[in-house]
């Protein structure tokens, strides 16, 4: 993984360890793990969170598993010191990898309080962020028979704030990250930003090529962990009650793939309609 600069590493390690906890405690505890692992007053404060930021952000969606998404950094370390042993498989030895996070988290505050961090303190984010998420990649796509070969979608996300997170839940298509049928209506002009992010444990880059059910193929190339940014400019041929914008990822430079062509998709469904169409 390439040098991550200071926010995006604290974007990464907390993707990674929420979605690592999600799949971890519901294997070993079911649906209602967060209610066995943290207390009423504590989600009631997440809930409220919510509640304070929606009005702030209006014209995006948010996650349906909102509790653990308005958790704090220092929550999470918190819950994963509680109980261990079902993220020992992805993070090692409790005695290891927890004072790194707890390094990190005090480097996060740094940070989060607008302090200059110095160089050494920077690489140690970075490395730290690495580390935390190539062992969550490896140990989620064990349920994947070929997940230590070929690269993952880890997350799409449209300008809504709709997403794709398949590494969040236990893999059941390994080669389709997920459908994701966003019920929006668009119109001809408007723009749709999308921020897609691939992993490979290979350490490859990643080609992507993302296409709308109209027609045409836009390509790019990123590393992998790190972002690819696209924007789909809406056209009137685009207009159909079921458009879809497809996501195909594969590593770049390699002699297979996981469907023979690519190793994994995304699709996000629109209805584009005319502007003076209700």
């Amino acid at each position: 993984m390439p040098h991550l600069e200071p926010a995006q590493a604290l974007a990464t390690t907390e993707t990674a360890l929420r979605q690592l906890m999600r799949a971890a405690y519901h294997r070993a505890y079911g649906a209602s793990w967060l209610d066995r692992l943290t207390s009423a007053d504590q989600r009631g404060v997440w809930a409220t969170r919510r509640a304070a930021e929606i009005p702030k952000r209006r014209g995006v969606v948010h996650p349906s598993d909102y509790d653990l998404e308005y958790s704090e950094f220092y929550e999470l370390i918190t819950i994963l010191s509680k109980d261990w042993e079902p993220v020992s498989g992805a993070l090692g030895k409790k005695s290891s990898t927890l004072p790194l996070l707890e390094t990190f988290e005090r480097l996060r505050n740094t940070v989060g309080h607008s302090r200059q961090l110095l160089p050494f303190e920077e690489e140690l984010l970075s490395g730290i962020a690495g580390l935390i998420r190539n062992r969550v990649v490896i140990n989620l796509s064990t349920s994947d028979p070929v997940g230590e070969y070929y690269p993952r979608i880890e997350s799409v996300r449209d300008g809504f704030g709709n997403s794709i997170e398949p590494m969040s839940a236990d893999v059941r298509d390994v080669e389709l990250a997920g459908i994701k049928d966003t019920g929006l209506v668009v119109r001809p002009g408007d723009v749709v930003h999308f921020t897609c992010v691939g992993v490979d444990p290979q350490g490859r880059k990643l080609n992507w090529e993302v296409s709308v059910s109209s027609g045409g193929v836009e390509r790019g190339v990123s590393e992998s962990g790190m972002p690819f940014e696209f924007e789909w400019t809406v056209l009137e041929k685009d207009i159909s009650e079921f458009t879809t914008v497809t996501f195909v990822m594969s590593a770049s430079g390699a002699k297979y793939h996981r469907a023979g062509s690519h190793d994994h998709r995304a699709f996000f469904a629109y209805k584009a309609r005319p502007s003076d169409h209700p």
